[in-house]
């Protein structure tokens, strides 16, 4: 098909253009989903909207400078336009050339000297076999991925009020590990896109769809949850369609797209597929390292780890399991002893009788109890008593007559006692509000529209535990309510049934320098089950992070589904206000049955609250065999070997250590933001000129008319979306991939607007080489290295770099590609260059991300700063200026296309930033150790930085300026010394501090050249 040879972009329809769309909005019926007054999106054949044809290679004159199939369309061009190709670039800068394309890093001295050798011997196979090291390189993938992060707009941190961090570095590290194993882009597409939905997902695939959970998270007290969930799906549409198709699909969010055929109905059938996850959209706890839904991604090491420690459970439970049936003789001897001791110690826990005497040796003691409840008429309430020790020490000034003063220092310390018996004041039920039945004796019977108990002046910490028995009747309502008014928002905390999952709410006290106060609140993943009794503990250690609010059932912690909660810790509670049970002050109870309220004033530990949910097993082992049941008789076993016996406790200590270890590993176990699929055919309601707050009429998912249709078969959800996406019927994807790949070795893709396919964007100057490369990726199976190997080895990118005059004048921006490619590298390359040059860089693929220098700091030793730029941290809100200045985005937004800029600023970093003038001191530091003469050395550092030897002129000049450094820091040594621990050097004395100042001033000189900062 024909294409225009050149138009530049338009930033408009044009006269032409406008009148067009004119007379099809006057001739033709408006969209459903278009506003009134917006005129629909002309159908078109725009060229790349139309599928790919292959076409064949044109023939050529000039045959012999072929060396791939990409080569017969450039030269076809060229002849057509009365150019010759530029002759081949030097070994030396092929070499270099290929390095930096393809990984970032340049060539070793002795990789450049090898490459040398190998080509004078044989400079085809030189070439091949230097392309397929770099490609087998870890190097390769890490290189590849700093482009894909951009496009996914990775970062790590938010981005928003406080722009808090995230670990969303493993969905990072897969990028590169996919590039590395050459995974089909077809395949790394799919995984991206719906990874959650394939069949049987890894953990690896549900990591990769992280590609569209890398947008910015609102984390702003007082914003609108729909309003930012809306956002988020609008920033995966235009992502998605950036990505993939280089289409603008954004402008369909409020009206028909003017100049591309997506219409505002089709848009919002792309917003059903990617709105439907179960997330919200303001997270008011910004400092989670991932909001839900997420998964823990751990690293290979950690996975075998994590096995390793999993067998040694495994065979610990086996053994205790072994054990226990071993413990028939020993029970029984333990009864004959201690049973009768054992069931007085029992009865002092259970509050029936006093302490025994000796003190107990058989139970865990549950101290700090402040009231038990036990809800049987033959059994009183129990009230305990806290002791504490209150210091204080003061100092005290006695002034003399005579001027002089002495400094005395007093200790005071009391003994503050509380009897909560005299404190706590409790409405107890009558007996016609006991049931029997009751886990031990009678229970508490819960009506559920007005509050079974009330207890003043208790919980008047935020280091409690609230223990007890529940056996509901209903799915839903309070369980216990202890709300105190203040101003604006009321303290204190509520735990419920929300469809049978405790549900927990802590308030907080208002802060005077913030008036919003958004309370913690969480659900429990487990059910309580109606008709049936459970233990539940409620354990409050004053914290939001680390342990936080933990609530047990059955003696088992279960873990929280956070809804929301405060950026802030917690606070005392309130006693002015009474804790209720069963309902709250208007009703809203549970119907059913407690047994058995303990409140304690600190936070028990696991063990202890396992005891409590023992006690009824505990029962069975007091009473005389004679008495037991056969579940009664299993229960004492089960509670002798858990609690009492000394040869289990021994096994069961190893078991424990490891399952801390393990719990302590899977906590550690980075969390990435996953997409995660709701239940139910994707649908959404087109929004009136885009507002969240305007719903009109509901649509289904779907793919836009104009770019074809799903495959066959395929389900309409993100993983049809995907199949679509990378389908050879999809006129997009394999275009806009290879033009990318085009750019990134070239400077400037086949097609220059590469960020924009659509109408508004410039045609290819190669059409029919554009359509070659899309329909051979595909052919080949979308193999990514093999299109690569295909490019590098071509003889038009082999050209030397250079510009003649005329050529300069005829083709500044060498689109008809008659001679090689030449542009600024990107910001990270040129970091790593230097920190390589320098011989810092630390190399290690994958992992966290690290802080790099950034202004203000000092040098420090160690790797952390020298990682390659893929591993610094990304924080949007105070991107590094460093990388910033060389045109790195802050990644807020998908960004395709950086831009190149040459400004002052860029001279000044590389002169002055930290990570350069270490680098610099590190290569003075080198060549000064190496001892020879100043040539040999300039020489070396040369080499060392640029790749190549100097010319007789540059080494002269290189001379001159080391002579005219030596000169004025030997008048000023003290300069020296400064710069050169500046630099992370060390300088004790001034002579060597003067030489290695004037050798740093050079290797400064060195990195701020234009060669340094250029691919050729």
């Amino acid at each position: 098909m024909p294409f225009p040879a050149h138009r530049p972009a338009s930033h408009g329809p044009g006269l032409a253009g406008l009148l067009a769309v004119l007379l099809l909005a006057s001739t033709a019926p408006a969209s459903a989903g278009s506003p009134a007054g917006d005129p629909p999106a002309p159908a078109t054949s725009h060229w790349a909207f139309l599928p790919p044809r292959r076409p064949a290679i044109p023939e050529v004159r000039q045959r012999s400078w072929i060396r791939t199939p990409v080569d017969g369309f450039i030269l076809s061009r060229l002849e057509r336009e009365g150019l010759a190709p530029a002759a081949e670039a030097p070994a030396e800068t092929l070499g270099r050339r290929l390095a930096l394309a393809l990984t970032g890093i340049p060539l070793t001295v002795e990789e450049r000297a090898r490459f040398l050798e190998e080509a004078e011997r044989d400079r085809e196979g030189a070439i091949g076999g230097l392309v397929d090291r770099l490609l087998q390189s870890p190097r390769y993938g890490e290189h590849m991925a700093a482009r894909w992060l951009d496009m996914a707009r990775y970062a790590d941190s938010s981005g928003f009020q406080g722009d808090p961090g995230r670990t969303m570095w493993r969905w990072r590290d897969y990028v590169i590990e996919a590039f590395n194993a050459n995974m089909p882009f077809d395949q790394f597409t799919l995984e991206q896109l719906a990874g959650d939905l394939l069949p049987n997902p890894t953990l690896r695939q549900q990591v990769a769809t992280g590609f569209n959970r890398n947008h910015r998270f609102n984390t702003e007290f007082g914003s609108i949850d729909e309003e930012w969930k809306t956002e988020y799906v609008v920033d995966r549409l235009e992502t998605t369609g950036a990505t993939w198709l280089a289409l603008t699909l954004g402008c369909g969010r409020c009206h028909d797209h003017k100049y591309d055929p997506v219409t505002q109905r089709e848009f919002y059938q792309l917003f059903a597929l990617f709105s439907h996850i179960p997330e919200r959209g303001v997270f008011w706890d910004g400092s989670d390292p991932a909001f839900p839904p997420s998964v823990r991604a751990a690293t290979p090491a950690q996975e075998s780890r994590i096995r390793e420690l999993g067998d040694s459970i495994r065979e610990a439970d086996e053994e205790l399991r072994g054990q226990a049936r071993a413990l028939g003789g020993e029970q029984a001897a333990w009864e004959r002893r201690s049973r009768h001791r054992f069931a007085r110690e029992l009865n002092s826990i259970e509050g029936r009788r006093a302490p025994p005497d000796p003190p107990r040796r058989f139970l865990q003691g549950l101290t700090n109890e402040v009231a038990r409840f036990p809800f049987d008429r033959s059994i009183p309430p129990q009230y305990g008593v806290r002791s504490e020790w209150v210091t204080n020490r003061v100092q005290l000034t006695n002034q003399f007559a005579d001027g002089s003063s002495t400094l005395f220092t007093q200790f005071y310390a009391s003994n503050e006692v509380t009897r909560f018996s005299e404190l706590l004041h409790a409405a107890l039920p009558t007996p016609g509000e006991l049931d029997d039945g009751g886990v031990f004796g009678q229970a508490l019977r819960l009506p559920g529209d007005r509050p079974a108990l009330a207890v003043t002046n208790a919980l008047d910490r935020d280091r409690v535990t609230v223990a007890f028995w529940l056996n509901p009747d209903s799915s839903e309502g309070l369980l216990l309510h202890k709300l105190s008014a203040q101003a604006l928002f009321p303290i204190g905390l509520l735990l419920s049934l929300t469809n049978g999952h405790p549900h927990l709410e802590i308030h907080h006290k208002v802060f005077e320098f913030d008036a919003t106060m958004i309370p913690m609140e969480m659900t429990a993943t487990n059910l309580v089950l109606r008709g049936r009794w459970t233990h539940l503990a409620l354990v409050l250690d004053g914290k939001r992070r680390e342990a936080g609010p933990r609530l047990y059932l059955d003696g088992v912690p279960v873990s929280w589904e956070p809804l929301k909660a405060s950026a802030r810790g917690l606070n005392t509670f309130s006693n002015a206000a009474p804790l209720l049970v069963g309902a709250g002050p208007r009703g809203g109870g549970i119907a059913g049955r407690m047994d058995d309220l303990r409140i304690f004033d600190r936070p028990l530990s696991p063990g202890e609250v396992r005891l409590l949910a023992d006690l009824p097993d505990a029962l069975s082992l007091s009473l005389p065999r004679s008495q037991r049941t056969p579940a009664g008789s299993e229960a004492a076993a089960r509670f002798y070997s858990e609690h009492i016996s000394l040869t289990a406790a021994a096994k069961r200590s190893v078991r424990d250590a490891a399952s801390r270890a393990l719990g302590e590993l899977e906590q550690s176990i980075p969390q990435v933001m996953v997409f995660r699929e709701e239940p139910g055919p994707p649908e959404a309601r087109i929004l009136f000129r885009g507002q969240y707050d305007s719903p009109r009429e509901p649509v289904f998912g779907g793919i836009p008319v104009s770019l074809g249709r799903l495959p066959e078969g395929a389900p309409t959800n993100r993983l049809g979306f995907a199949q679509w996406v990378v389908s050879p019927d999809n006129p997009l994807t394999a275009r806009v991939f290879v033009n990318r790949l085009w750019e990134s070795l070239f400077g400037t893709g086949l097609v220059r607007t590469s960020e924009n396919f659509g109408t508004q964007g410039e045609p290819p100057s190669h059409p029919e080489l554009l359509d070659w490369m899309a329909t051979e990726l595909i052919r080949t199976g979308w193999d990514v290295k093999r299109m690569i190997r295909l490019l590098v080895t071509s003889a038009a990118y082999r050209q030397d770099s250079s510009i003649p005059s005329a050529l300069l004048q005829r083709d500044p921006e060498n689109r008809l590609l008659a001679r090689g490619p030449r542009f600024r590298l990107p910001a990270e390359v040129i970091r790593d260059r230097a920190l390589h040059a320098a011989g810092l860089l630390a190399e290690q693929v994958g992992g966290p991300s690290v802080q790099p220098y950034l202004p203000g700091d000092s040098a420090r030793p160690g790797p952390e700063a020298h990682r390659r730029s893929l591993y610094s941290i990304w924080q949007r809100t105070r991107f590094n200026p460093s990388l910033a200045t060389f045109d790195a985005p802050s990644r807020e937004a998908c960004t395709v296309k950086r831009p190149r800029t040459n400004t002052p600023l860029q001279a000044l970093a590389l002169m002055n930033e930290l990570t350069y003038l270490e680098a610099a001191q590190s290569i003075a530091a080198g060549a000064v150790r190496s001892g020879g003469g100043d040539s040999s050395r300039l020489e070396a550092m040369f080499l060392r930085v640029l790749g190549r030897l100097p010319t007789r002129d540059e080494l002269g000049a290189l001379e001159r300026l080391l002579g005219r450094s030596r000169e004025r820091y030997r008048k000023a040594p003290g300069d020296a010394i400064k710069l050169v621990r500046h630099a992370g050097g060390e300088a004790q004395r001034p002579e060597p501090a003067v030489e290695l100042a004037a050798h740093l001033a050079v290797a400064s000189a060195l990195l701020n050249l234009d060669e340094f900062v250029t691919l050729d």
